[in-house]
This record gives C-alpha cells, sequence and structure tokens, in this order.
C-alpha cells in the first residue's frame, strides 16, 4: 500500500487493505489494534505515514470511515461502504466485499489495457513490415520486369513509384513506427498510463 503525494491507492492496495483488515476483524482483534499491528509491519515508509494518520486519527475518537478519509488516499466508494459497514455493525462483511471487488476491478483494468495497447503495437510492427516489402520487395520484381522488357503500369507501377521516394526515408520511417510502438507500450506502462487505464467513476 503506497501513498505519493496523496494520490489515491491503486486497486490491488486498496484490495490488500481490506483483505488484512478483514483477518483482523475475524480474529476479534479491534480496528485500532489493527492498524497499530499493520502499521509495525509495514514494509514502506509511505504505508506506515498512512497507517500512522489513521492510528492518530481512531485515537481522537474519530470512527474507522473518518481516519480512513483523513488520509485522503482512499476513494469515495470505499469509505461510503466502510460507512456503512460500521453502522450496520457488517464491517468485516463489507471489507471481504471490497477486497473481491478491487482484484476484479484490476483483472478488468488490465485485460482493458491489454485490449487496447496489443493492437496498436501490432498495427505498428505490420506497417514497418508492409513499408519494407514496399521499398525493397518491389524493386526486384521491377528489375525482372525491365529485363523482359516490360514495366510496371497502373497501380503497379504507381506502387513502383511510391517504393522509390520510400527508399529514400525507410529508415526514418521505420525509426518512428519503432518508436511509436515503444512508447505506446512505455506509456501503458507509466504512471499518467496506469492512471487513465484504472479511471473509475467509483473513485
Amino acid at each position: 500500500m503506497k501513498k505519493k503525494k496523496q494520490q489515491m491507492l491503486g486497486n490491488l492496495e486498496i484490495a490488500a487493505f481490506c483483505d488484512q483488515l478483514s483477518m483482523i476483524v475475524s480474529a476479534g482483534i479491534p480496528i485500532y489494534e489493527g492498524i497499530s499491528i499493520l502499521q509495525e509491519d509495514a514494509p514502506e515508509e509511505e504505508t506506515a505515514e498512512i497507517l500512522s494518520v489513521i492510528s492518530n486519527s481512531l485515537d481522537h475518537g474519530s470512527s474507522f470511515c473518518d481516519a480512513l478519509r483523513e488520509t485522503n488516499v482512499f476513494p469515495k466508494y470505499v469509505l461510503d461502504m466502510i460507512g456503512i459497514g460500521e453502522l450496520a455493525g457488517k464491517l468485516e462483511e463489507v471489507l471481504n466485499a471490497l477486497t473481491g471487488y478491487y482484484k476484479r476491478e484490476e483483472s478488468i483494468q488490465n485485460s482493458i489495457k491489454n485490449a487496447v495497447t496489443y493492437p496498436l503495437l501490432m498495427i505498428a510492427m505490420m506497417l514497418a513490415v508492409i513499408l519494407v516489402l514496399i521499398a525493397k520487395v518491389l524493386p526486384v520484381f521491377h528489375q525482372i520486369y525491365m529485363e523482359l522488357g516490360s514495366d510496371l503500369t497502373g497501380f503497379a507501377g504507381a506502387m513502383m513509384r511510391f517504393s522509390d521516394a520510400l527508399n529514400q526515408y525507410l529508415f526514418v520511417i521505420v525509426i518512428v513506427l519503432i518508436a511509436a510502438a515503444a512508447g505506446i507500450f512505455l506509456i501503458s506502462k507509466s504512471d499518467a498510463g496506469q492512471k487513465f487505464f484504472k479511471k473509475d467513476p467509483l473513485h
């Protein structure tokens, strides 16, 4: 569970947090003690800071929902559901439901990301292959036709002229296509790309 510049936690971070707390509640451990346990075992400083804010809020008499709100890293949906769970005395059930929900959300978003990026990468690579074929293979056929005393006409002739022009900039075009494919891949892995694919009206 990470916090960086007050950004909302990711799906898997929320799922892990809710899963750990549901086990704590299931064991009969009070929330404030459970948060202290998680804080002591926190693997990262950012996680410990978030848990510290929650712990301090609970110490000052805040509800668990309000304590989470103080961190500014939990989406409204989580806060609303936990608030309902507290009022209804069903916090464990709500935490389990949130764990499953955010795991499914992560799976769906990964599927969407793959469905978008993979075809774009394939299109870029196919264009690169087609351009190489036009620039390098078509001239071979043109040479054969010339040796036979004929020439390419119509569409084939137009493609040959395109091939001649393409050969002048082939290296640059292929580099641009490869860079575009690499850019798409890197963007999908970047923070901005992850944020785009993780847009959720409930957050």
